[in-house]
């Protein structure tokens, strides 16, 4: 889902950011981020319920079991 914010991140800055090319009226330039945004988090709902369908799990990193290094034969540290 990392990839996720950052296509939300994108989304939201093109309401702050002023278009390239050149004059842009107000309405063309939000309803095209509306858009946008719109489309970003359909496909990141649509991602999310197939996971959850699919039943994909990330799972965590599990450490070895410590060992005690004993001195001496008698198995006392």
């Amino acid at each position: 889902m990392v990839g996720g914010a950052a296509l939300v991140v994108n989304a939201a800055l093109s309401f702050v950011v002023e278009p390239v090319g050149g004059h842009t009226s107000l309405t063309a330039k939000y309803a095209a981020n509306a858009t946008l945004m719109a489309a970003v988090l359909a496909l990141l709902t649509w991602a999310y319920r197939r996971l959850l369908h699919t039943g994909a799990r990330t799972t965590t990193a599990t450490l070895p079991e410590q060992r005690v290094l004993t001195i001496g034969g008698d198995g006392e540290s």
